[in-house]
């Protein structure tokens, strides 16, 4: 039937239409009524006329004006003592979760059938969220199709609907669901899940083979399950391609969640106490009679302290403890620019910060000493001048280790003619021999001539002796 009205609507519609004319916006919102939302926006966008797409923009926005003001008389109204009103609402959430992330590919009807009420709401998952198209009908409701709001995660595990649906729900004629399906279709179907809440209390859900996201608190694998409000008298559910059915009864549990009063001790009556203790049906004052400076109902001012206990003040923690917005922070800083050091890191070794005396192989000098004060003549460090010393025992000297006095003369025969003779001409022509050598004047006589020639050669035929 929805078709065929989308069909002659789509046809007449080629043809002028000005969407601000009374006659028109009281069409538009009739067909608005009975299609679905889906329908509806395709009977929109087959609309033709030049007049239509230049104000296309304005009969969008006051598509949204209209919804949110249904939104609004629904909220206003979901908490009332009638009933039997069929057009009242109440507020659901429906949590859609898929245990790896994975979205929701093709589409997925739950339905919920009591004979009197029949709901079903269709999940087609597009892009970043899903699109409901709800539609609640029996003797309760005729043909109503009602609009939603998705908010998901940025992995796509988890899809948090608003839905409202008729007062219905919340009367005790209403017993049981004996038809309560789930259908779905395209793929990873075994990842999906989905429960069903009133004010934050779980009624009832369903999940496939691979369970809830590891995140949830939900331990059910592969089943339909209910709570302390409905009762699952049993159920088929094929985990893999996430199809069954079950009969939910509704406890009595269930129905006190709807009738109980509310604060100011009306019977379903829409007062609600916020964080702050007041008790009123206006949500738009909550918890704004007790914030604290941080805007924390009933907060200690904490949250948003800085470090010395102001409110949203700018004193910030540096390293050297809690200063004022302009104080650089570093008040506690060494010589060396260290919080709380103690100079060390920068310090010469002498101890001064920043100083400029060195460490030599003589040890910490100032700056301007050459470090050497230390070393031996040899310029060895603390040293005892043995490296530089040569074989007669003169440091840095080059003698003939075997002439050590330099005389040109073997200082073994200097111990040899020398030994024992201490006076006398012996001793006189000894000396002068040895002393004169260098010069040839061996007998010492001051003059240098044939005797001293021959006197050579007689030492060196007959030798030398004590007694000669």
């Amino acid at each position: 039937m929805k078709k065929i009205i989308t069909l002659i609507l789509s046809i007449s519609m080629m043809f002028a239409f000005d969407i601000n004319s009374p006659e028109n916006q009281e069409k538009i919102e009739y067909y608005r009524n009975i299609l679905s939302e889906n329908d509806f926006n395709k009977l929109i966008s087959s609309m033709s006329s030049e007049n239509l797409k230049a104000e296309k923009a304005e009969y969008n926005k006051k598509i949204q004006e209209i919804k949110n003001k249904q939104k609004k008389a629904r909220r206003n109204n979901q908490n009332t003592n009638s009933s039997s009103n069929r057009d009242q609402f109440v507020e659901f959430k429906l949590d859609l979760y898929d245990s790896y992330g994975d979205t929701w590919n093709g589409s997925t009807t739950i339905t919920l059938d009591s004979g009197n009420l029949n709901i079903e709401i269709h999940i087609a998952w597009d892009g970043s969220s899903p699109y409901l198209d709800i539609y609640s009908f029996g003797e309760w409701l005729q043909d109503y199709s009602l609009d939603s709001n998705c908010d998901g995660n940025l992995d796509m595990t988890h899809q948090e609907c608003t839905i409202f649906l008729p007062a219905a729900m919340s009367d005790p004629s209403i017993a049981s669901f004996y038809d309560a399906t789930i259908q779905s279709s395209g793929q990873y179907q075994s990842e999906r899940g989905f429960t069903f809440s009133y004010q934050d209390q779980l009624l009832f859900g369903a999940v496939a083979d691979q369970g809830f996201p590891s995140e949830v608190e939900i331990t059910h694998y592969n089943d339909w399950f209910g709570s302390q409000y409905v009762y699952a008298d049993y159920s088929v559910l094929n985990g893999y391609m996430f199809e069954g059915y079950t009969e939910l009864y509704l406890t009595g549990q269930y129905f006190e969640l709807f009738n109980a009063e509310d604060c100011a001790g009306i019977q379903n009556g829409p007062n609600q106490i916020d964080e702050c203790g007041v008790c009123d049906d206006n949500p738009t004052n909550d918890n704004s009679t007790c914030l604290d400076e941080c805007g924390i109902p009933n907060g200690d001012n904490s949250s948003c302290a800085d470090c010395q206990g102001t409110p949203n003040g700018d004193a910030w923690e540096s390293e050297c403890g809690c200063v004022a917005a302009d104080n650089s922070g570093d008040d506690c800083d060494d010589a060396c620019g260290v919080a709380n050091g103690d100079n060390s890191s920068c310090a010469d070794c002498q101890g001064t910060p920043n100083g400029d005396a060195w460490v030599s192989d003589c040890g910490c000098v100032a700056a301007d000493n050459s470090g050497d004060d230390c070393n031996d003549q040899c310029g060895v460090p603390n040293g005892d001048n043995s490296t530089c010393t040569d074989e007669c025992g003169v440091i840095n000297g080059n003698s003939n280790p075997l002439d050590c006095n330099n005389d040109g003369v073997d200082d073994s025969c200097e111990d040899e003619f020398g030994t024992g003779i201490t006076s006398g001409y012996d001793a006189g022509f000894a000396e002068g021999f040895l002393e004169g050598q260098s010069t040839g004047d061996v007998n010492n006589d001051g003059q240098v001539n044939v005797t001293d020639v021959v006197t050579i050669v007689q030492l060196i035929i007959l030798g030398w002796s004590e007694e000669e």
